[in-house]
Order: structure tokens, then sequence, then C-alpha cells
């Protein structure tokens, strides 16, 4: 049992919102980002920017559902602060890199968009936007 348990009314990040979150703007992006590296086309890449957010909203419930809910519905939780960084940034990259991924294979599908810069693309966006999520999520 933890030394400080958290009390009722105490602020927390729901680590599965997070996972949730972070994987729709990823997707988003990331499918908007690439899309318009691959076709110059603002039409294309708006069409794109809701391709991959819903790429990612479909990822981001599957990984959010098999990292940090249980069995019996409860999810996973920390105390808001920098104390909470080692659980959200996982959280985050949990939520970001596989989106990326999945946006980066669709667009080389669908788009036949490079594959050596949509996977490049995709993972650099993934980080960055993960690990800035997390941070936010830890810190306000």
């Amino acid at each position: 049992m933890p030394d400080n348990p958290i009390q009722t009314g105490e602020r927390v990040v729901e680590l599965a919102a997070v996972v949730q979150s972070v994987a729709i703007f990823t997707g988003a992006v990331t499918g908007a980002v690439t899309a318009r590296l691959a076709k110059r086309s603002w039409t294309v890449s708006g069409a794109a920017f809701f391709a991959g957010a819903l790429i990612g909203f479909v990822a981001g419930l599957l990984a959010a559902r098999i990292l940090y809910r249980g069995a019996d519905g409860m999810t996973s939780i920390v105390r808001v602060g920098s104390s909470s960084l080692p659980a959200t940034i996982p959280a985050g990259l949990a939520g970001a890199l596989p989106t990326a991924l999945l946006v980066a294979a669709a667009a080389v599908f669908a788009l036949s968009a490079p594959a050596q810069s949509a996977f490049t693309t995709a993972l650099t966006y993934g980080i960055v936007i993960g690990v800035v999520f997390a941070c936010l999520s830890s810190l306000l």
C-alpha cells in the first residue's frame, strides 16, 4: 500500500484518457502532414486529417482498454504533478506511436506515399506529440 493514498477531491490523471487523447490528436496531425507531403493537396490533407483522427480513435480505444483498464472496469490513475511523469510518458507514447504507424501505413497504401518519408514523419510526430501530451497532462 502506498504511503500517501489518493484522497477524495485530489487532482488525478486518468492514464486511459491520456492514451485516447494522444492517439486521436496524433492520428489527425500525422494524417494531415503525411497526406500533404505525399499529394500536395489541401483537400486530400483535410480528408486525411479526419481519417487519421478516426484511426487514432480506434487505436487509442484499443490501447487504453488493453493497457490501462482492469477486468473490473476500473482504470489506472496517478496524482497530478511531476511525480506522475514516469507513468504519463509511457501512456502518451503508447497512444501516439501505434497510431502514427497505422496512419503512415494507411498513407502508403491509400495515397501511394513514399514509405520512408511517411514512416519517418509519423514516428517523429508520434514521439513529439506523445511526450508533449504526457507532460502537459501530468503538470496541468
